[in-house]
Parts: structure tokens; sequence; C-alpha cells
């Protein structure tokens, strides 16, 4: 046995503890960049709507919902009962509690979860003052800086009048404290502000009594004379197909306070590596283009603020052209190992079930390149089935079509039992991909089995 004989029998074997393990390795588990948030009026008898959040990570994404029911401070939270939808119809019970949504995102690779801020304290069906909606502080988050609080948007009777107090909260638990003598509409960062979000409390009264609610969080606190500083990168979303249109969010930064602090610029970028600036595309949406078809899409996000700018990039996604299918396909010849990561999305027997020892039956096998709905084709299959005696051999490696689907035929022996499973490890990849694309996701395998009568 030659060294790279032996070398590559040590890549197809850890590569079948993975497979066994679960196909996780493969993708990325969602990853949370900005908070759900609740929209709707916090009185009995109204409707609340939670956002998702924005969130990166292996597409596609999947969200759950559990509302909670807090004390009038935002803590003690306990899950109400029988909500877990992405709305929650307000019930006398919630009176003078705040409430807050647990969302839950789940893809292949894992699920992660995070918590809106809480609403102002509910009110009752009469005409105090009730939040609509949670508001957001304006400016830049840069010592020397002010900060502005925004009123947002509430019911009942008029006039309403406001009051606020500004918080410093420590961004890894969330917990948040007054600052002293910070009770006006704008409040400008000093030093002790730096590493912190700040939010306000804001308190509406009118003539039949009082509401309040937290507002969203700043970013984090910068020094004085600091460029923008990235914390979680930009992605991009939506379906990368010829003729549809993808955007991307800002990321998540620290330094910048409002949306027009951020400029965009999209890349064309080659499988082999290689961006050229798109020359009209400066916006956070682009419309892909029939020269995009086979290559990839990369996003430039700049931040700036009274210290200077920062670029970040997103990861870059491969662009299909329309097949005749009416669906999306991209050769697997223009994948890039990380971020690209071939999935096995679908198995069919034929039969379903398998009685004939000594016969023969067939499966399809289709590939998709991980996170969209596009089909790969040119991705070369093969099965291997356990144990080796049950079958006549293995069938050929076989590429996958412009449907993304291939059909195998299986052989099995006299051996073969009437009842119980035969399992097979399926495995997809490109053809000549290096080891190290192997490792990073341009191969996958999966392990199925047909049930024996």
């Amino acid at each position: 046995m030659t060294r790279r004989t032996i070398a590559t029998a040590t890549v197809l074997t850890l590569l079948c503890v993975l497979a066994v393990a679960g196909p996780a390795w493969a993708a990325t588990p969602p990853v949370n960049a900005a908070i759900p948030v609740i929209s709707g009026t916090a009185r009995d008898g109204q409707t609340l709507t939670a956002s998702s959040g924005s969130w990166g990570g292996s597409l596609p994404i999947q969200y759950d919902y559990a509302w909670q029911r807090c004390d009038s401070a935002g803590a003690g939270c306990s899950a109400i009962k029988g909500a877990g939808n992405a709305t929650y119809k307000l019930t006398s019970s919630d009176v003078s509690h705040t409430i807050r949504v647990k969302v839950t995102a789940s893809n292949s690779a894992g699920s992660s979860s995070v918590f809106s801020a809480p609403t102002g304290a509910v009110a009752k069906a009469g005409s105090a003052p009730a939040a609509n909606g949670q508001p957001s502080p304006s400016g830049t988050a840069q010592i020397g800086q002010a900060l502005t609080a925004s009123d947002g948007n509430w019911s009942g009777t008029t006039p309403i009048t406001f009051t606020y107090q500004w918080q410093r909260c420590v961004k890894s638990s969330g917990k948040c404290t007054n600052v002293s003598n910070a009770t006006n509409k704008t409040y400008t960062l000093v030093g002790a502000d730096l590493g912190y979000q700040l939010r306000y409390l804001l308190t509406a009264h009118n003539s039949v009594g009082t509401g309040s609610i937290n507002s969203n969080l700043s970013a984090v606190v910068v020094a004085a004379g600091k460029a923008p500083q990235i914390v979680e990168p930009p992605v991009i979303f939506g379906d990368p197909t010829v003729g549809q249109v993808v955007q991307v969010g800002t990321g998540v930064w620290s330094g910048v306070g409002k949306t027009s602090d951020f400029t965009y610029a999209w890349d064309r970028c080659a499988p082999a590596g290689s961006c050229v600036p798109i020359a009209t595309a400066h916006s956070a949406s682009y419309l892909v283009a029939a020269a995009d078809a086979g290559q990839r899409l990369r996003a430039d996000v700049t931040a700036s603020n009274s210290s200077g700018k920062t670029t970040a990039s997103s990861a870059q996604v491969a662009v299909a052209s329309s097949s005749t299918g009416g669906g999306a396909v991209v050769q697997v010849t223009s994948l890039k190992a990380n971020p690209d990561h071939l999935l096995i999305s679908d198995v069919k027997f034929s039969p379903s079930t398998f009685s004939n020892p000594g016969g023969s039956f067939t499966m399809k096998v289709r590939v998709m390149l991980e996170g969209t709905n596009k089909a790969v084709s040119g991705a070369l299959v093969y099965v291997t089935c356990t144990p080796y005696n049950w079958v006549q051999g293995q069938p050929p490696e076989t590429p996958t079509g412009q449907d993304g689907w291939v059909t195998l035929k299986v052989h099995t022996t006299k051996k073969l039992p009437h009842s119980g499973a035969l399992v097979m490890q399926v495995r997809a990849r490109g053809p000549g991909n290096s080891e190290t694309d192997i490792l990073g996701g341009i191969s996958t395998r999966r392990l199925v089995q047909i049930t024996l009568k």
C-alpha cells in the first residue's frame, strides 16, 4: 500500500466517523446578530408581534417563539402557557406586567436562543399611556458624542409627557444600572461609559396614569478618536440566483449609532478567489445579474463615525443560473470549500421496502448546496452498504444530473436477511477535490437504510 493510499484511507476513515456522528460538522449553527423586537401596543386586549431578529449561520433557519410574563422591572419571568406563535394577544393577567419573547433559531448544525427586550408595563384597557413598540437611542456610541432618546409611539389620553433615565449596560450579561443625574432627553457619553452599551428608561405620563418601557441598546461605546469596530460580520441573505434580489445586513458594530453611518459595495468573485467591484452596486440590496452566474458575490459594509471608517466583508455566496426545470442549479466545480457545503437532501428507494434477497433495488439521491434551494450538478455520488457480504460489490461512483438527482442500482446477495434493515453510507463529493476541500465541506456523507421485510 502506497503512502498516498494510506493517506486517502485515513481521510476516508475520519469522514466515516464524522458521518456516523452526524452531519452538523459541515454546517454552521445559528448566530444572533440582532435581538428580536416586539411591536404592538402594551395594553390589555391588544396583540403583540415578535420579529425573529437577525441571524447568521447555515440556511435554512427555523424560528420558534415562546412568550414570557415578567414583573414590572422586566425580571422574574415565567412562560405563558400556550403562547408559542410569533404573535401574542394580551389579557387581563398581563396588566402591570412586562412581556418578552424567547426566539430559538434552529438549523442542521444546532440551535440557539435569545430574548427580546421586555415591553413596557401592560396597561389596562383604558386610557393610561401604553407603548407601541420599542424606542431606540440615536447618535454615535463614542466618548464625547451625544445619544438622543426617541419617545417612540404611545396610545392613551393626550397630552402625554415623558421623563428619561439613562442606564449603563454590560454587553455580556445585559445587566443595567442607572447613570447618576442622566435624566435628560440627550446624554453625552463620558469615560465611564467605555465598553458599555447605553439604554434609557422612558416613562410616559398623562392624566390617567403612567406607562414605561426600556429602549433598545446602543452600540458598544468606543473611545474618542477610534473608528468603528466590527463585532459580528455582515451576512448576505436571500436567494443568490440570477434575476433574484439578495441583501446584506450591516453586521454588529461598536462606535456607530444610526443607519446613515453605513455604506455598501458589492464584489463579483471568481471561484478561485479573486474579486472585482461591481461598479453600480452601492446599496444594501443587489439584483443578481447574468454576469454573476457561476461566480460568487461578496458584500462590503463600511461603518463611519467622526474618527474614521472601517470596512468589513461578508462571506462569499455562490451564484446559480435558472435551470431548464424552473429551479436553480449550480455546478459542483464552481463551489468553494468554506462557506460552501454539499448536502444530501433526499434519498428515495424503489421499492420502498425490500423483500427479495439476491434481487436488486434502485436508490435515487439528490445533492443540494446547503442553505439554499439550489441543486448541485456534477457531484459524484457513491454508496457503501453494511455488512459488505449482503451486496454484490458496490454501485460505481456516478455524477448528479442537472436536477441534482442520480440513480444507483444495488444488487443484493442471498445472505440478505428477510427482516431488519440494510444500512448504507451515501457520499457526495466534487471531482478532484483536495483533502482540504473534502474536510471543508465539498464532500458530505449521510447514513440511510432500507427496511427489509
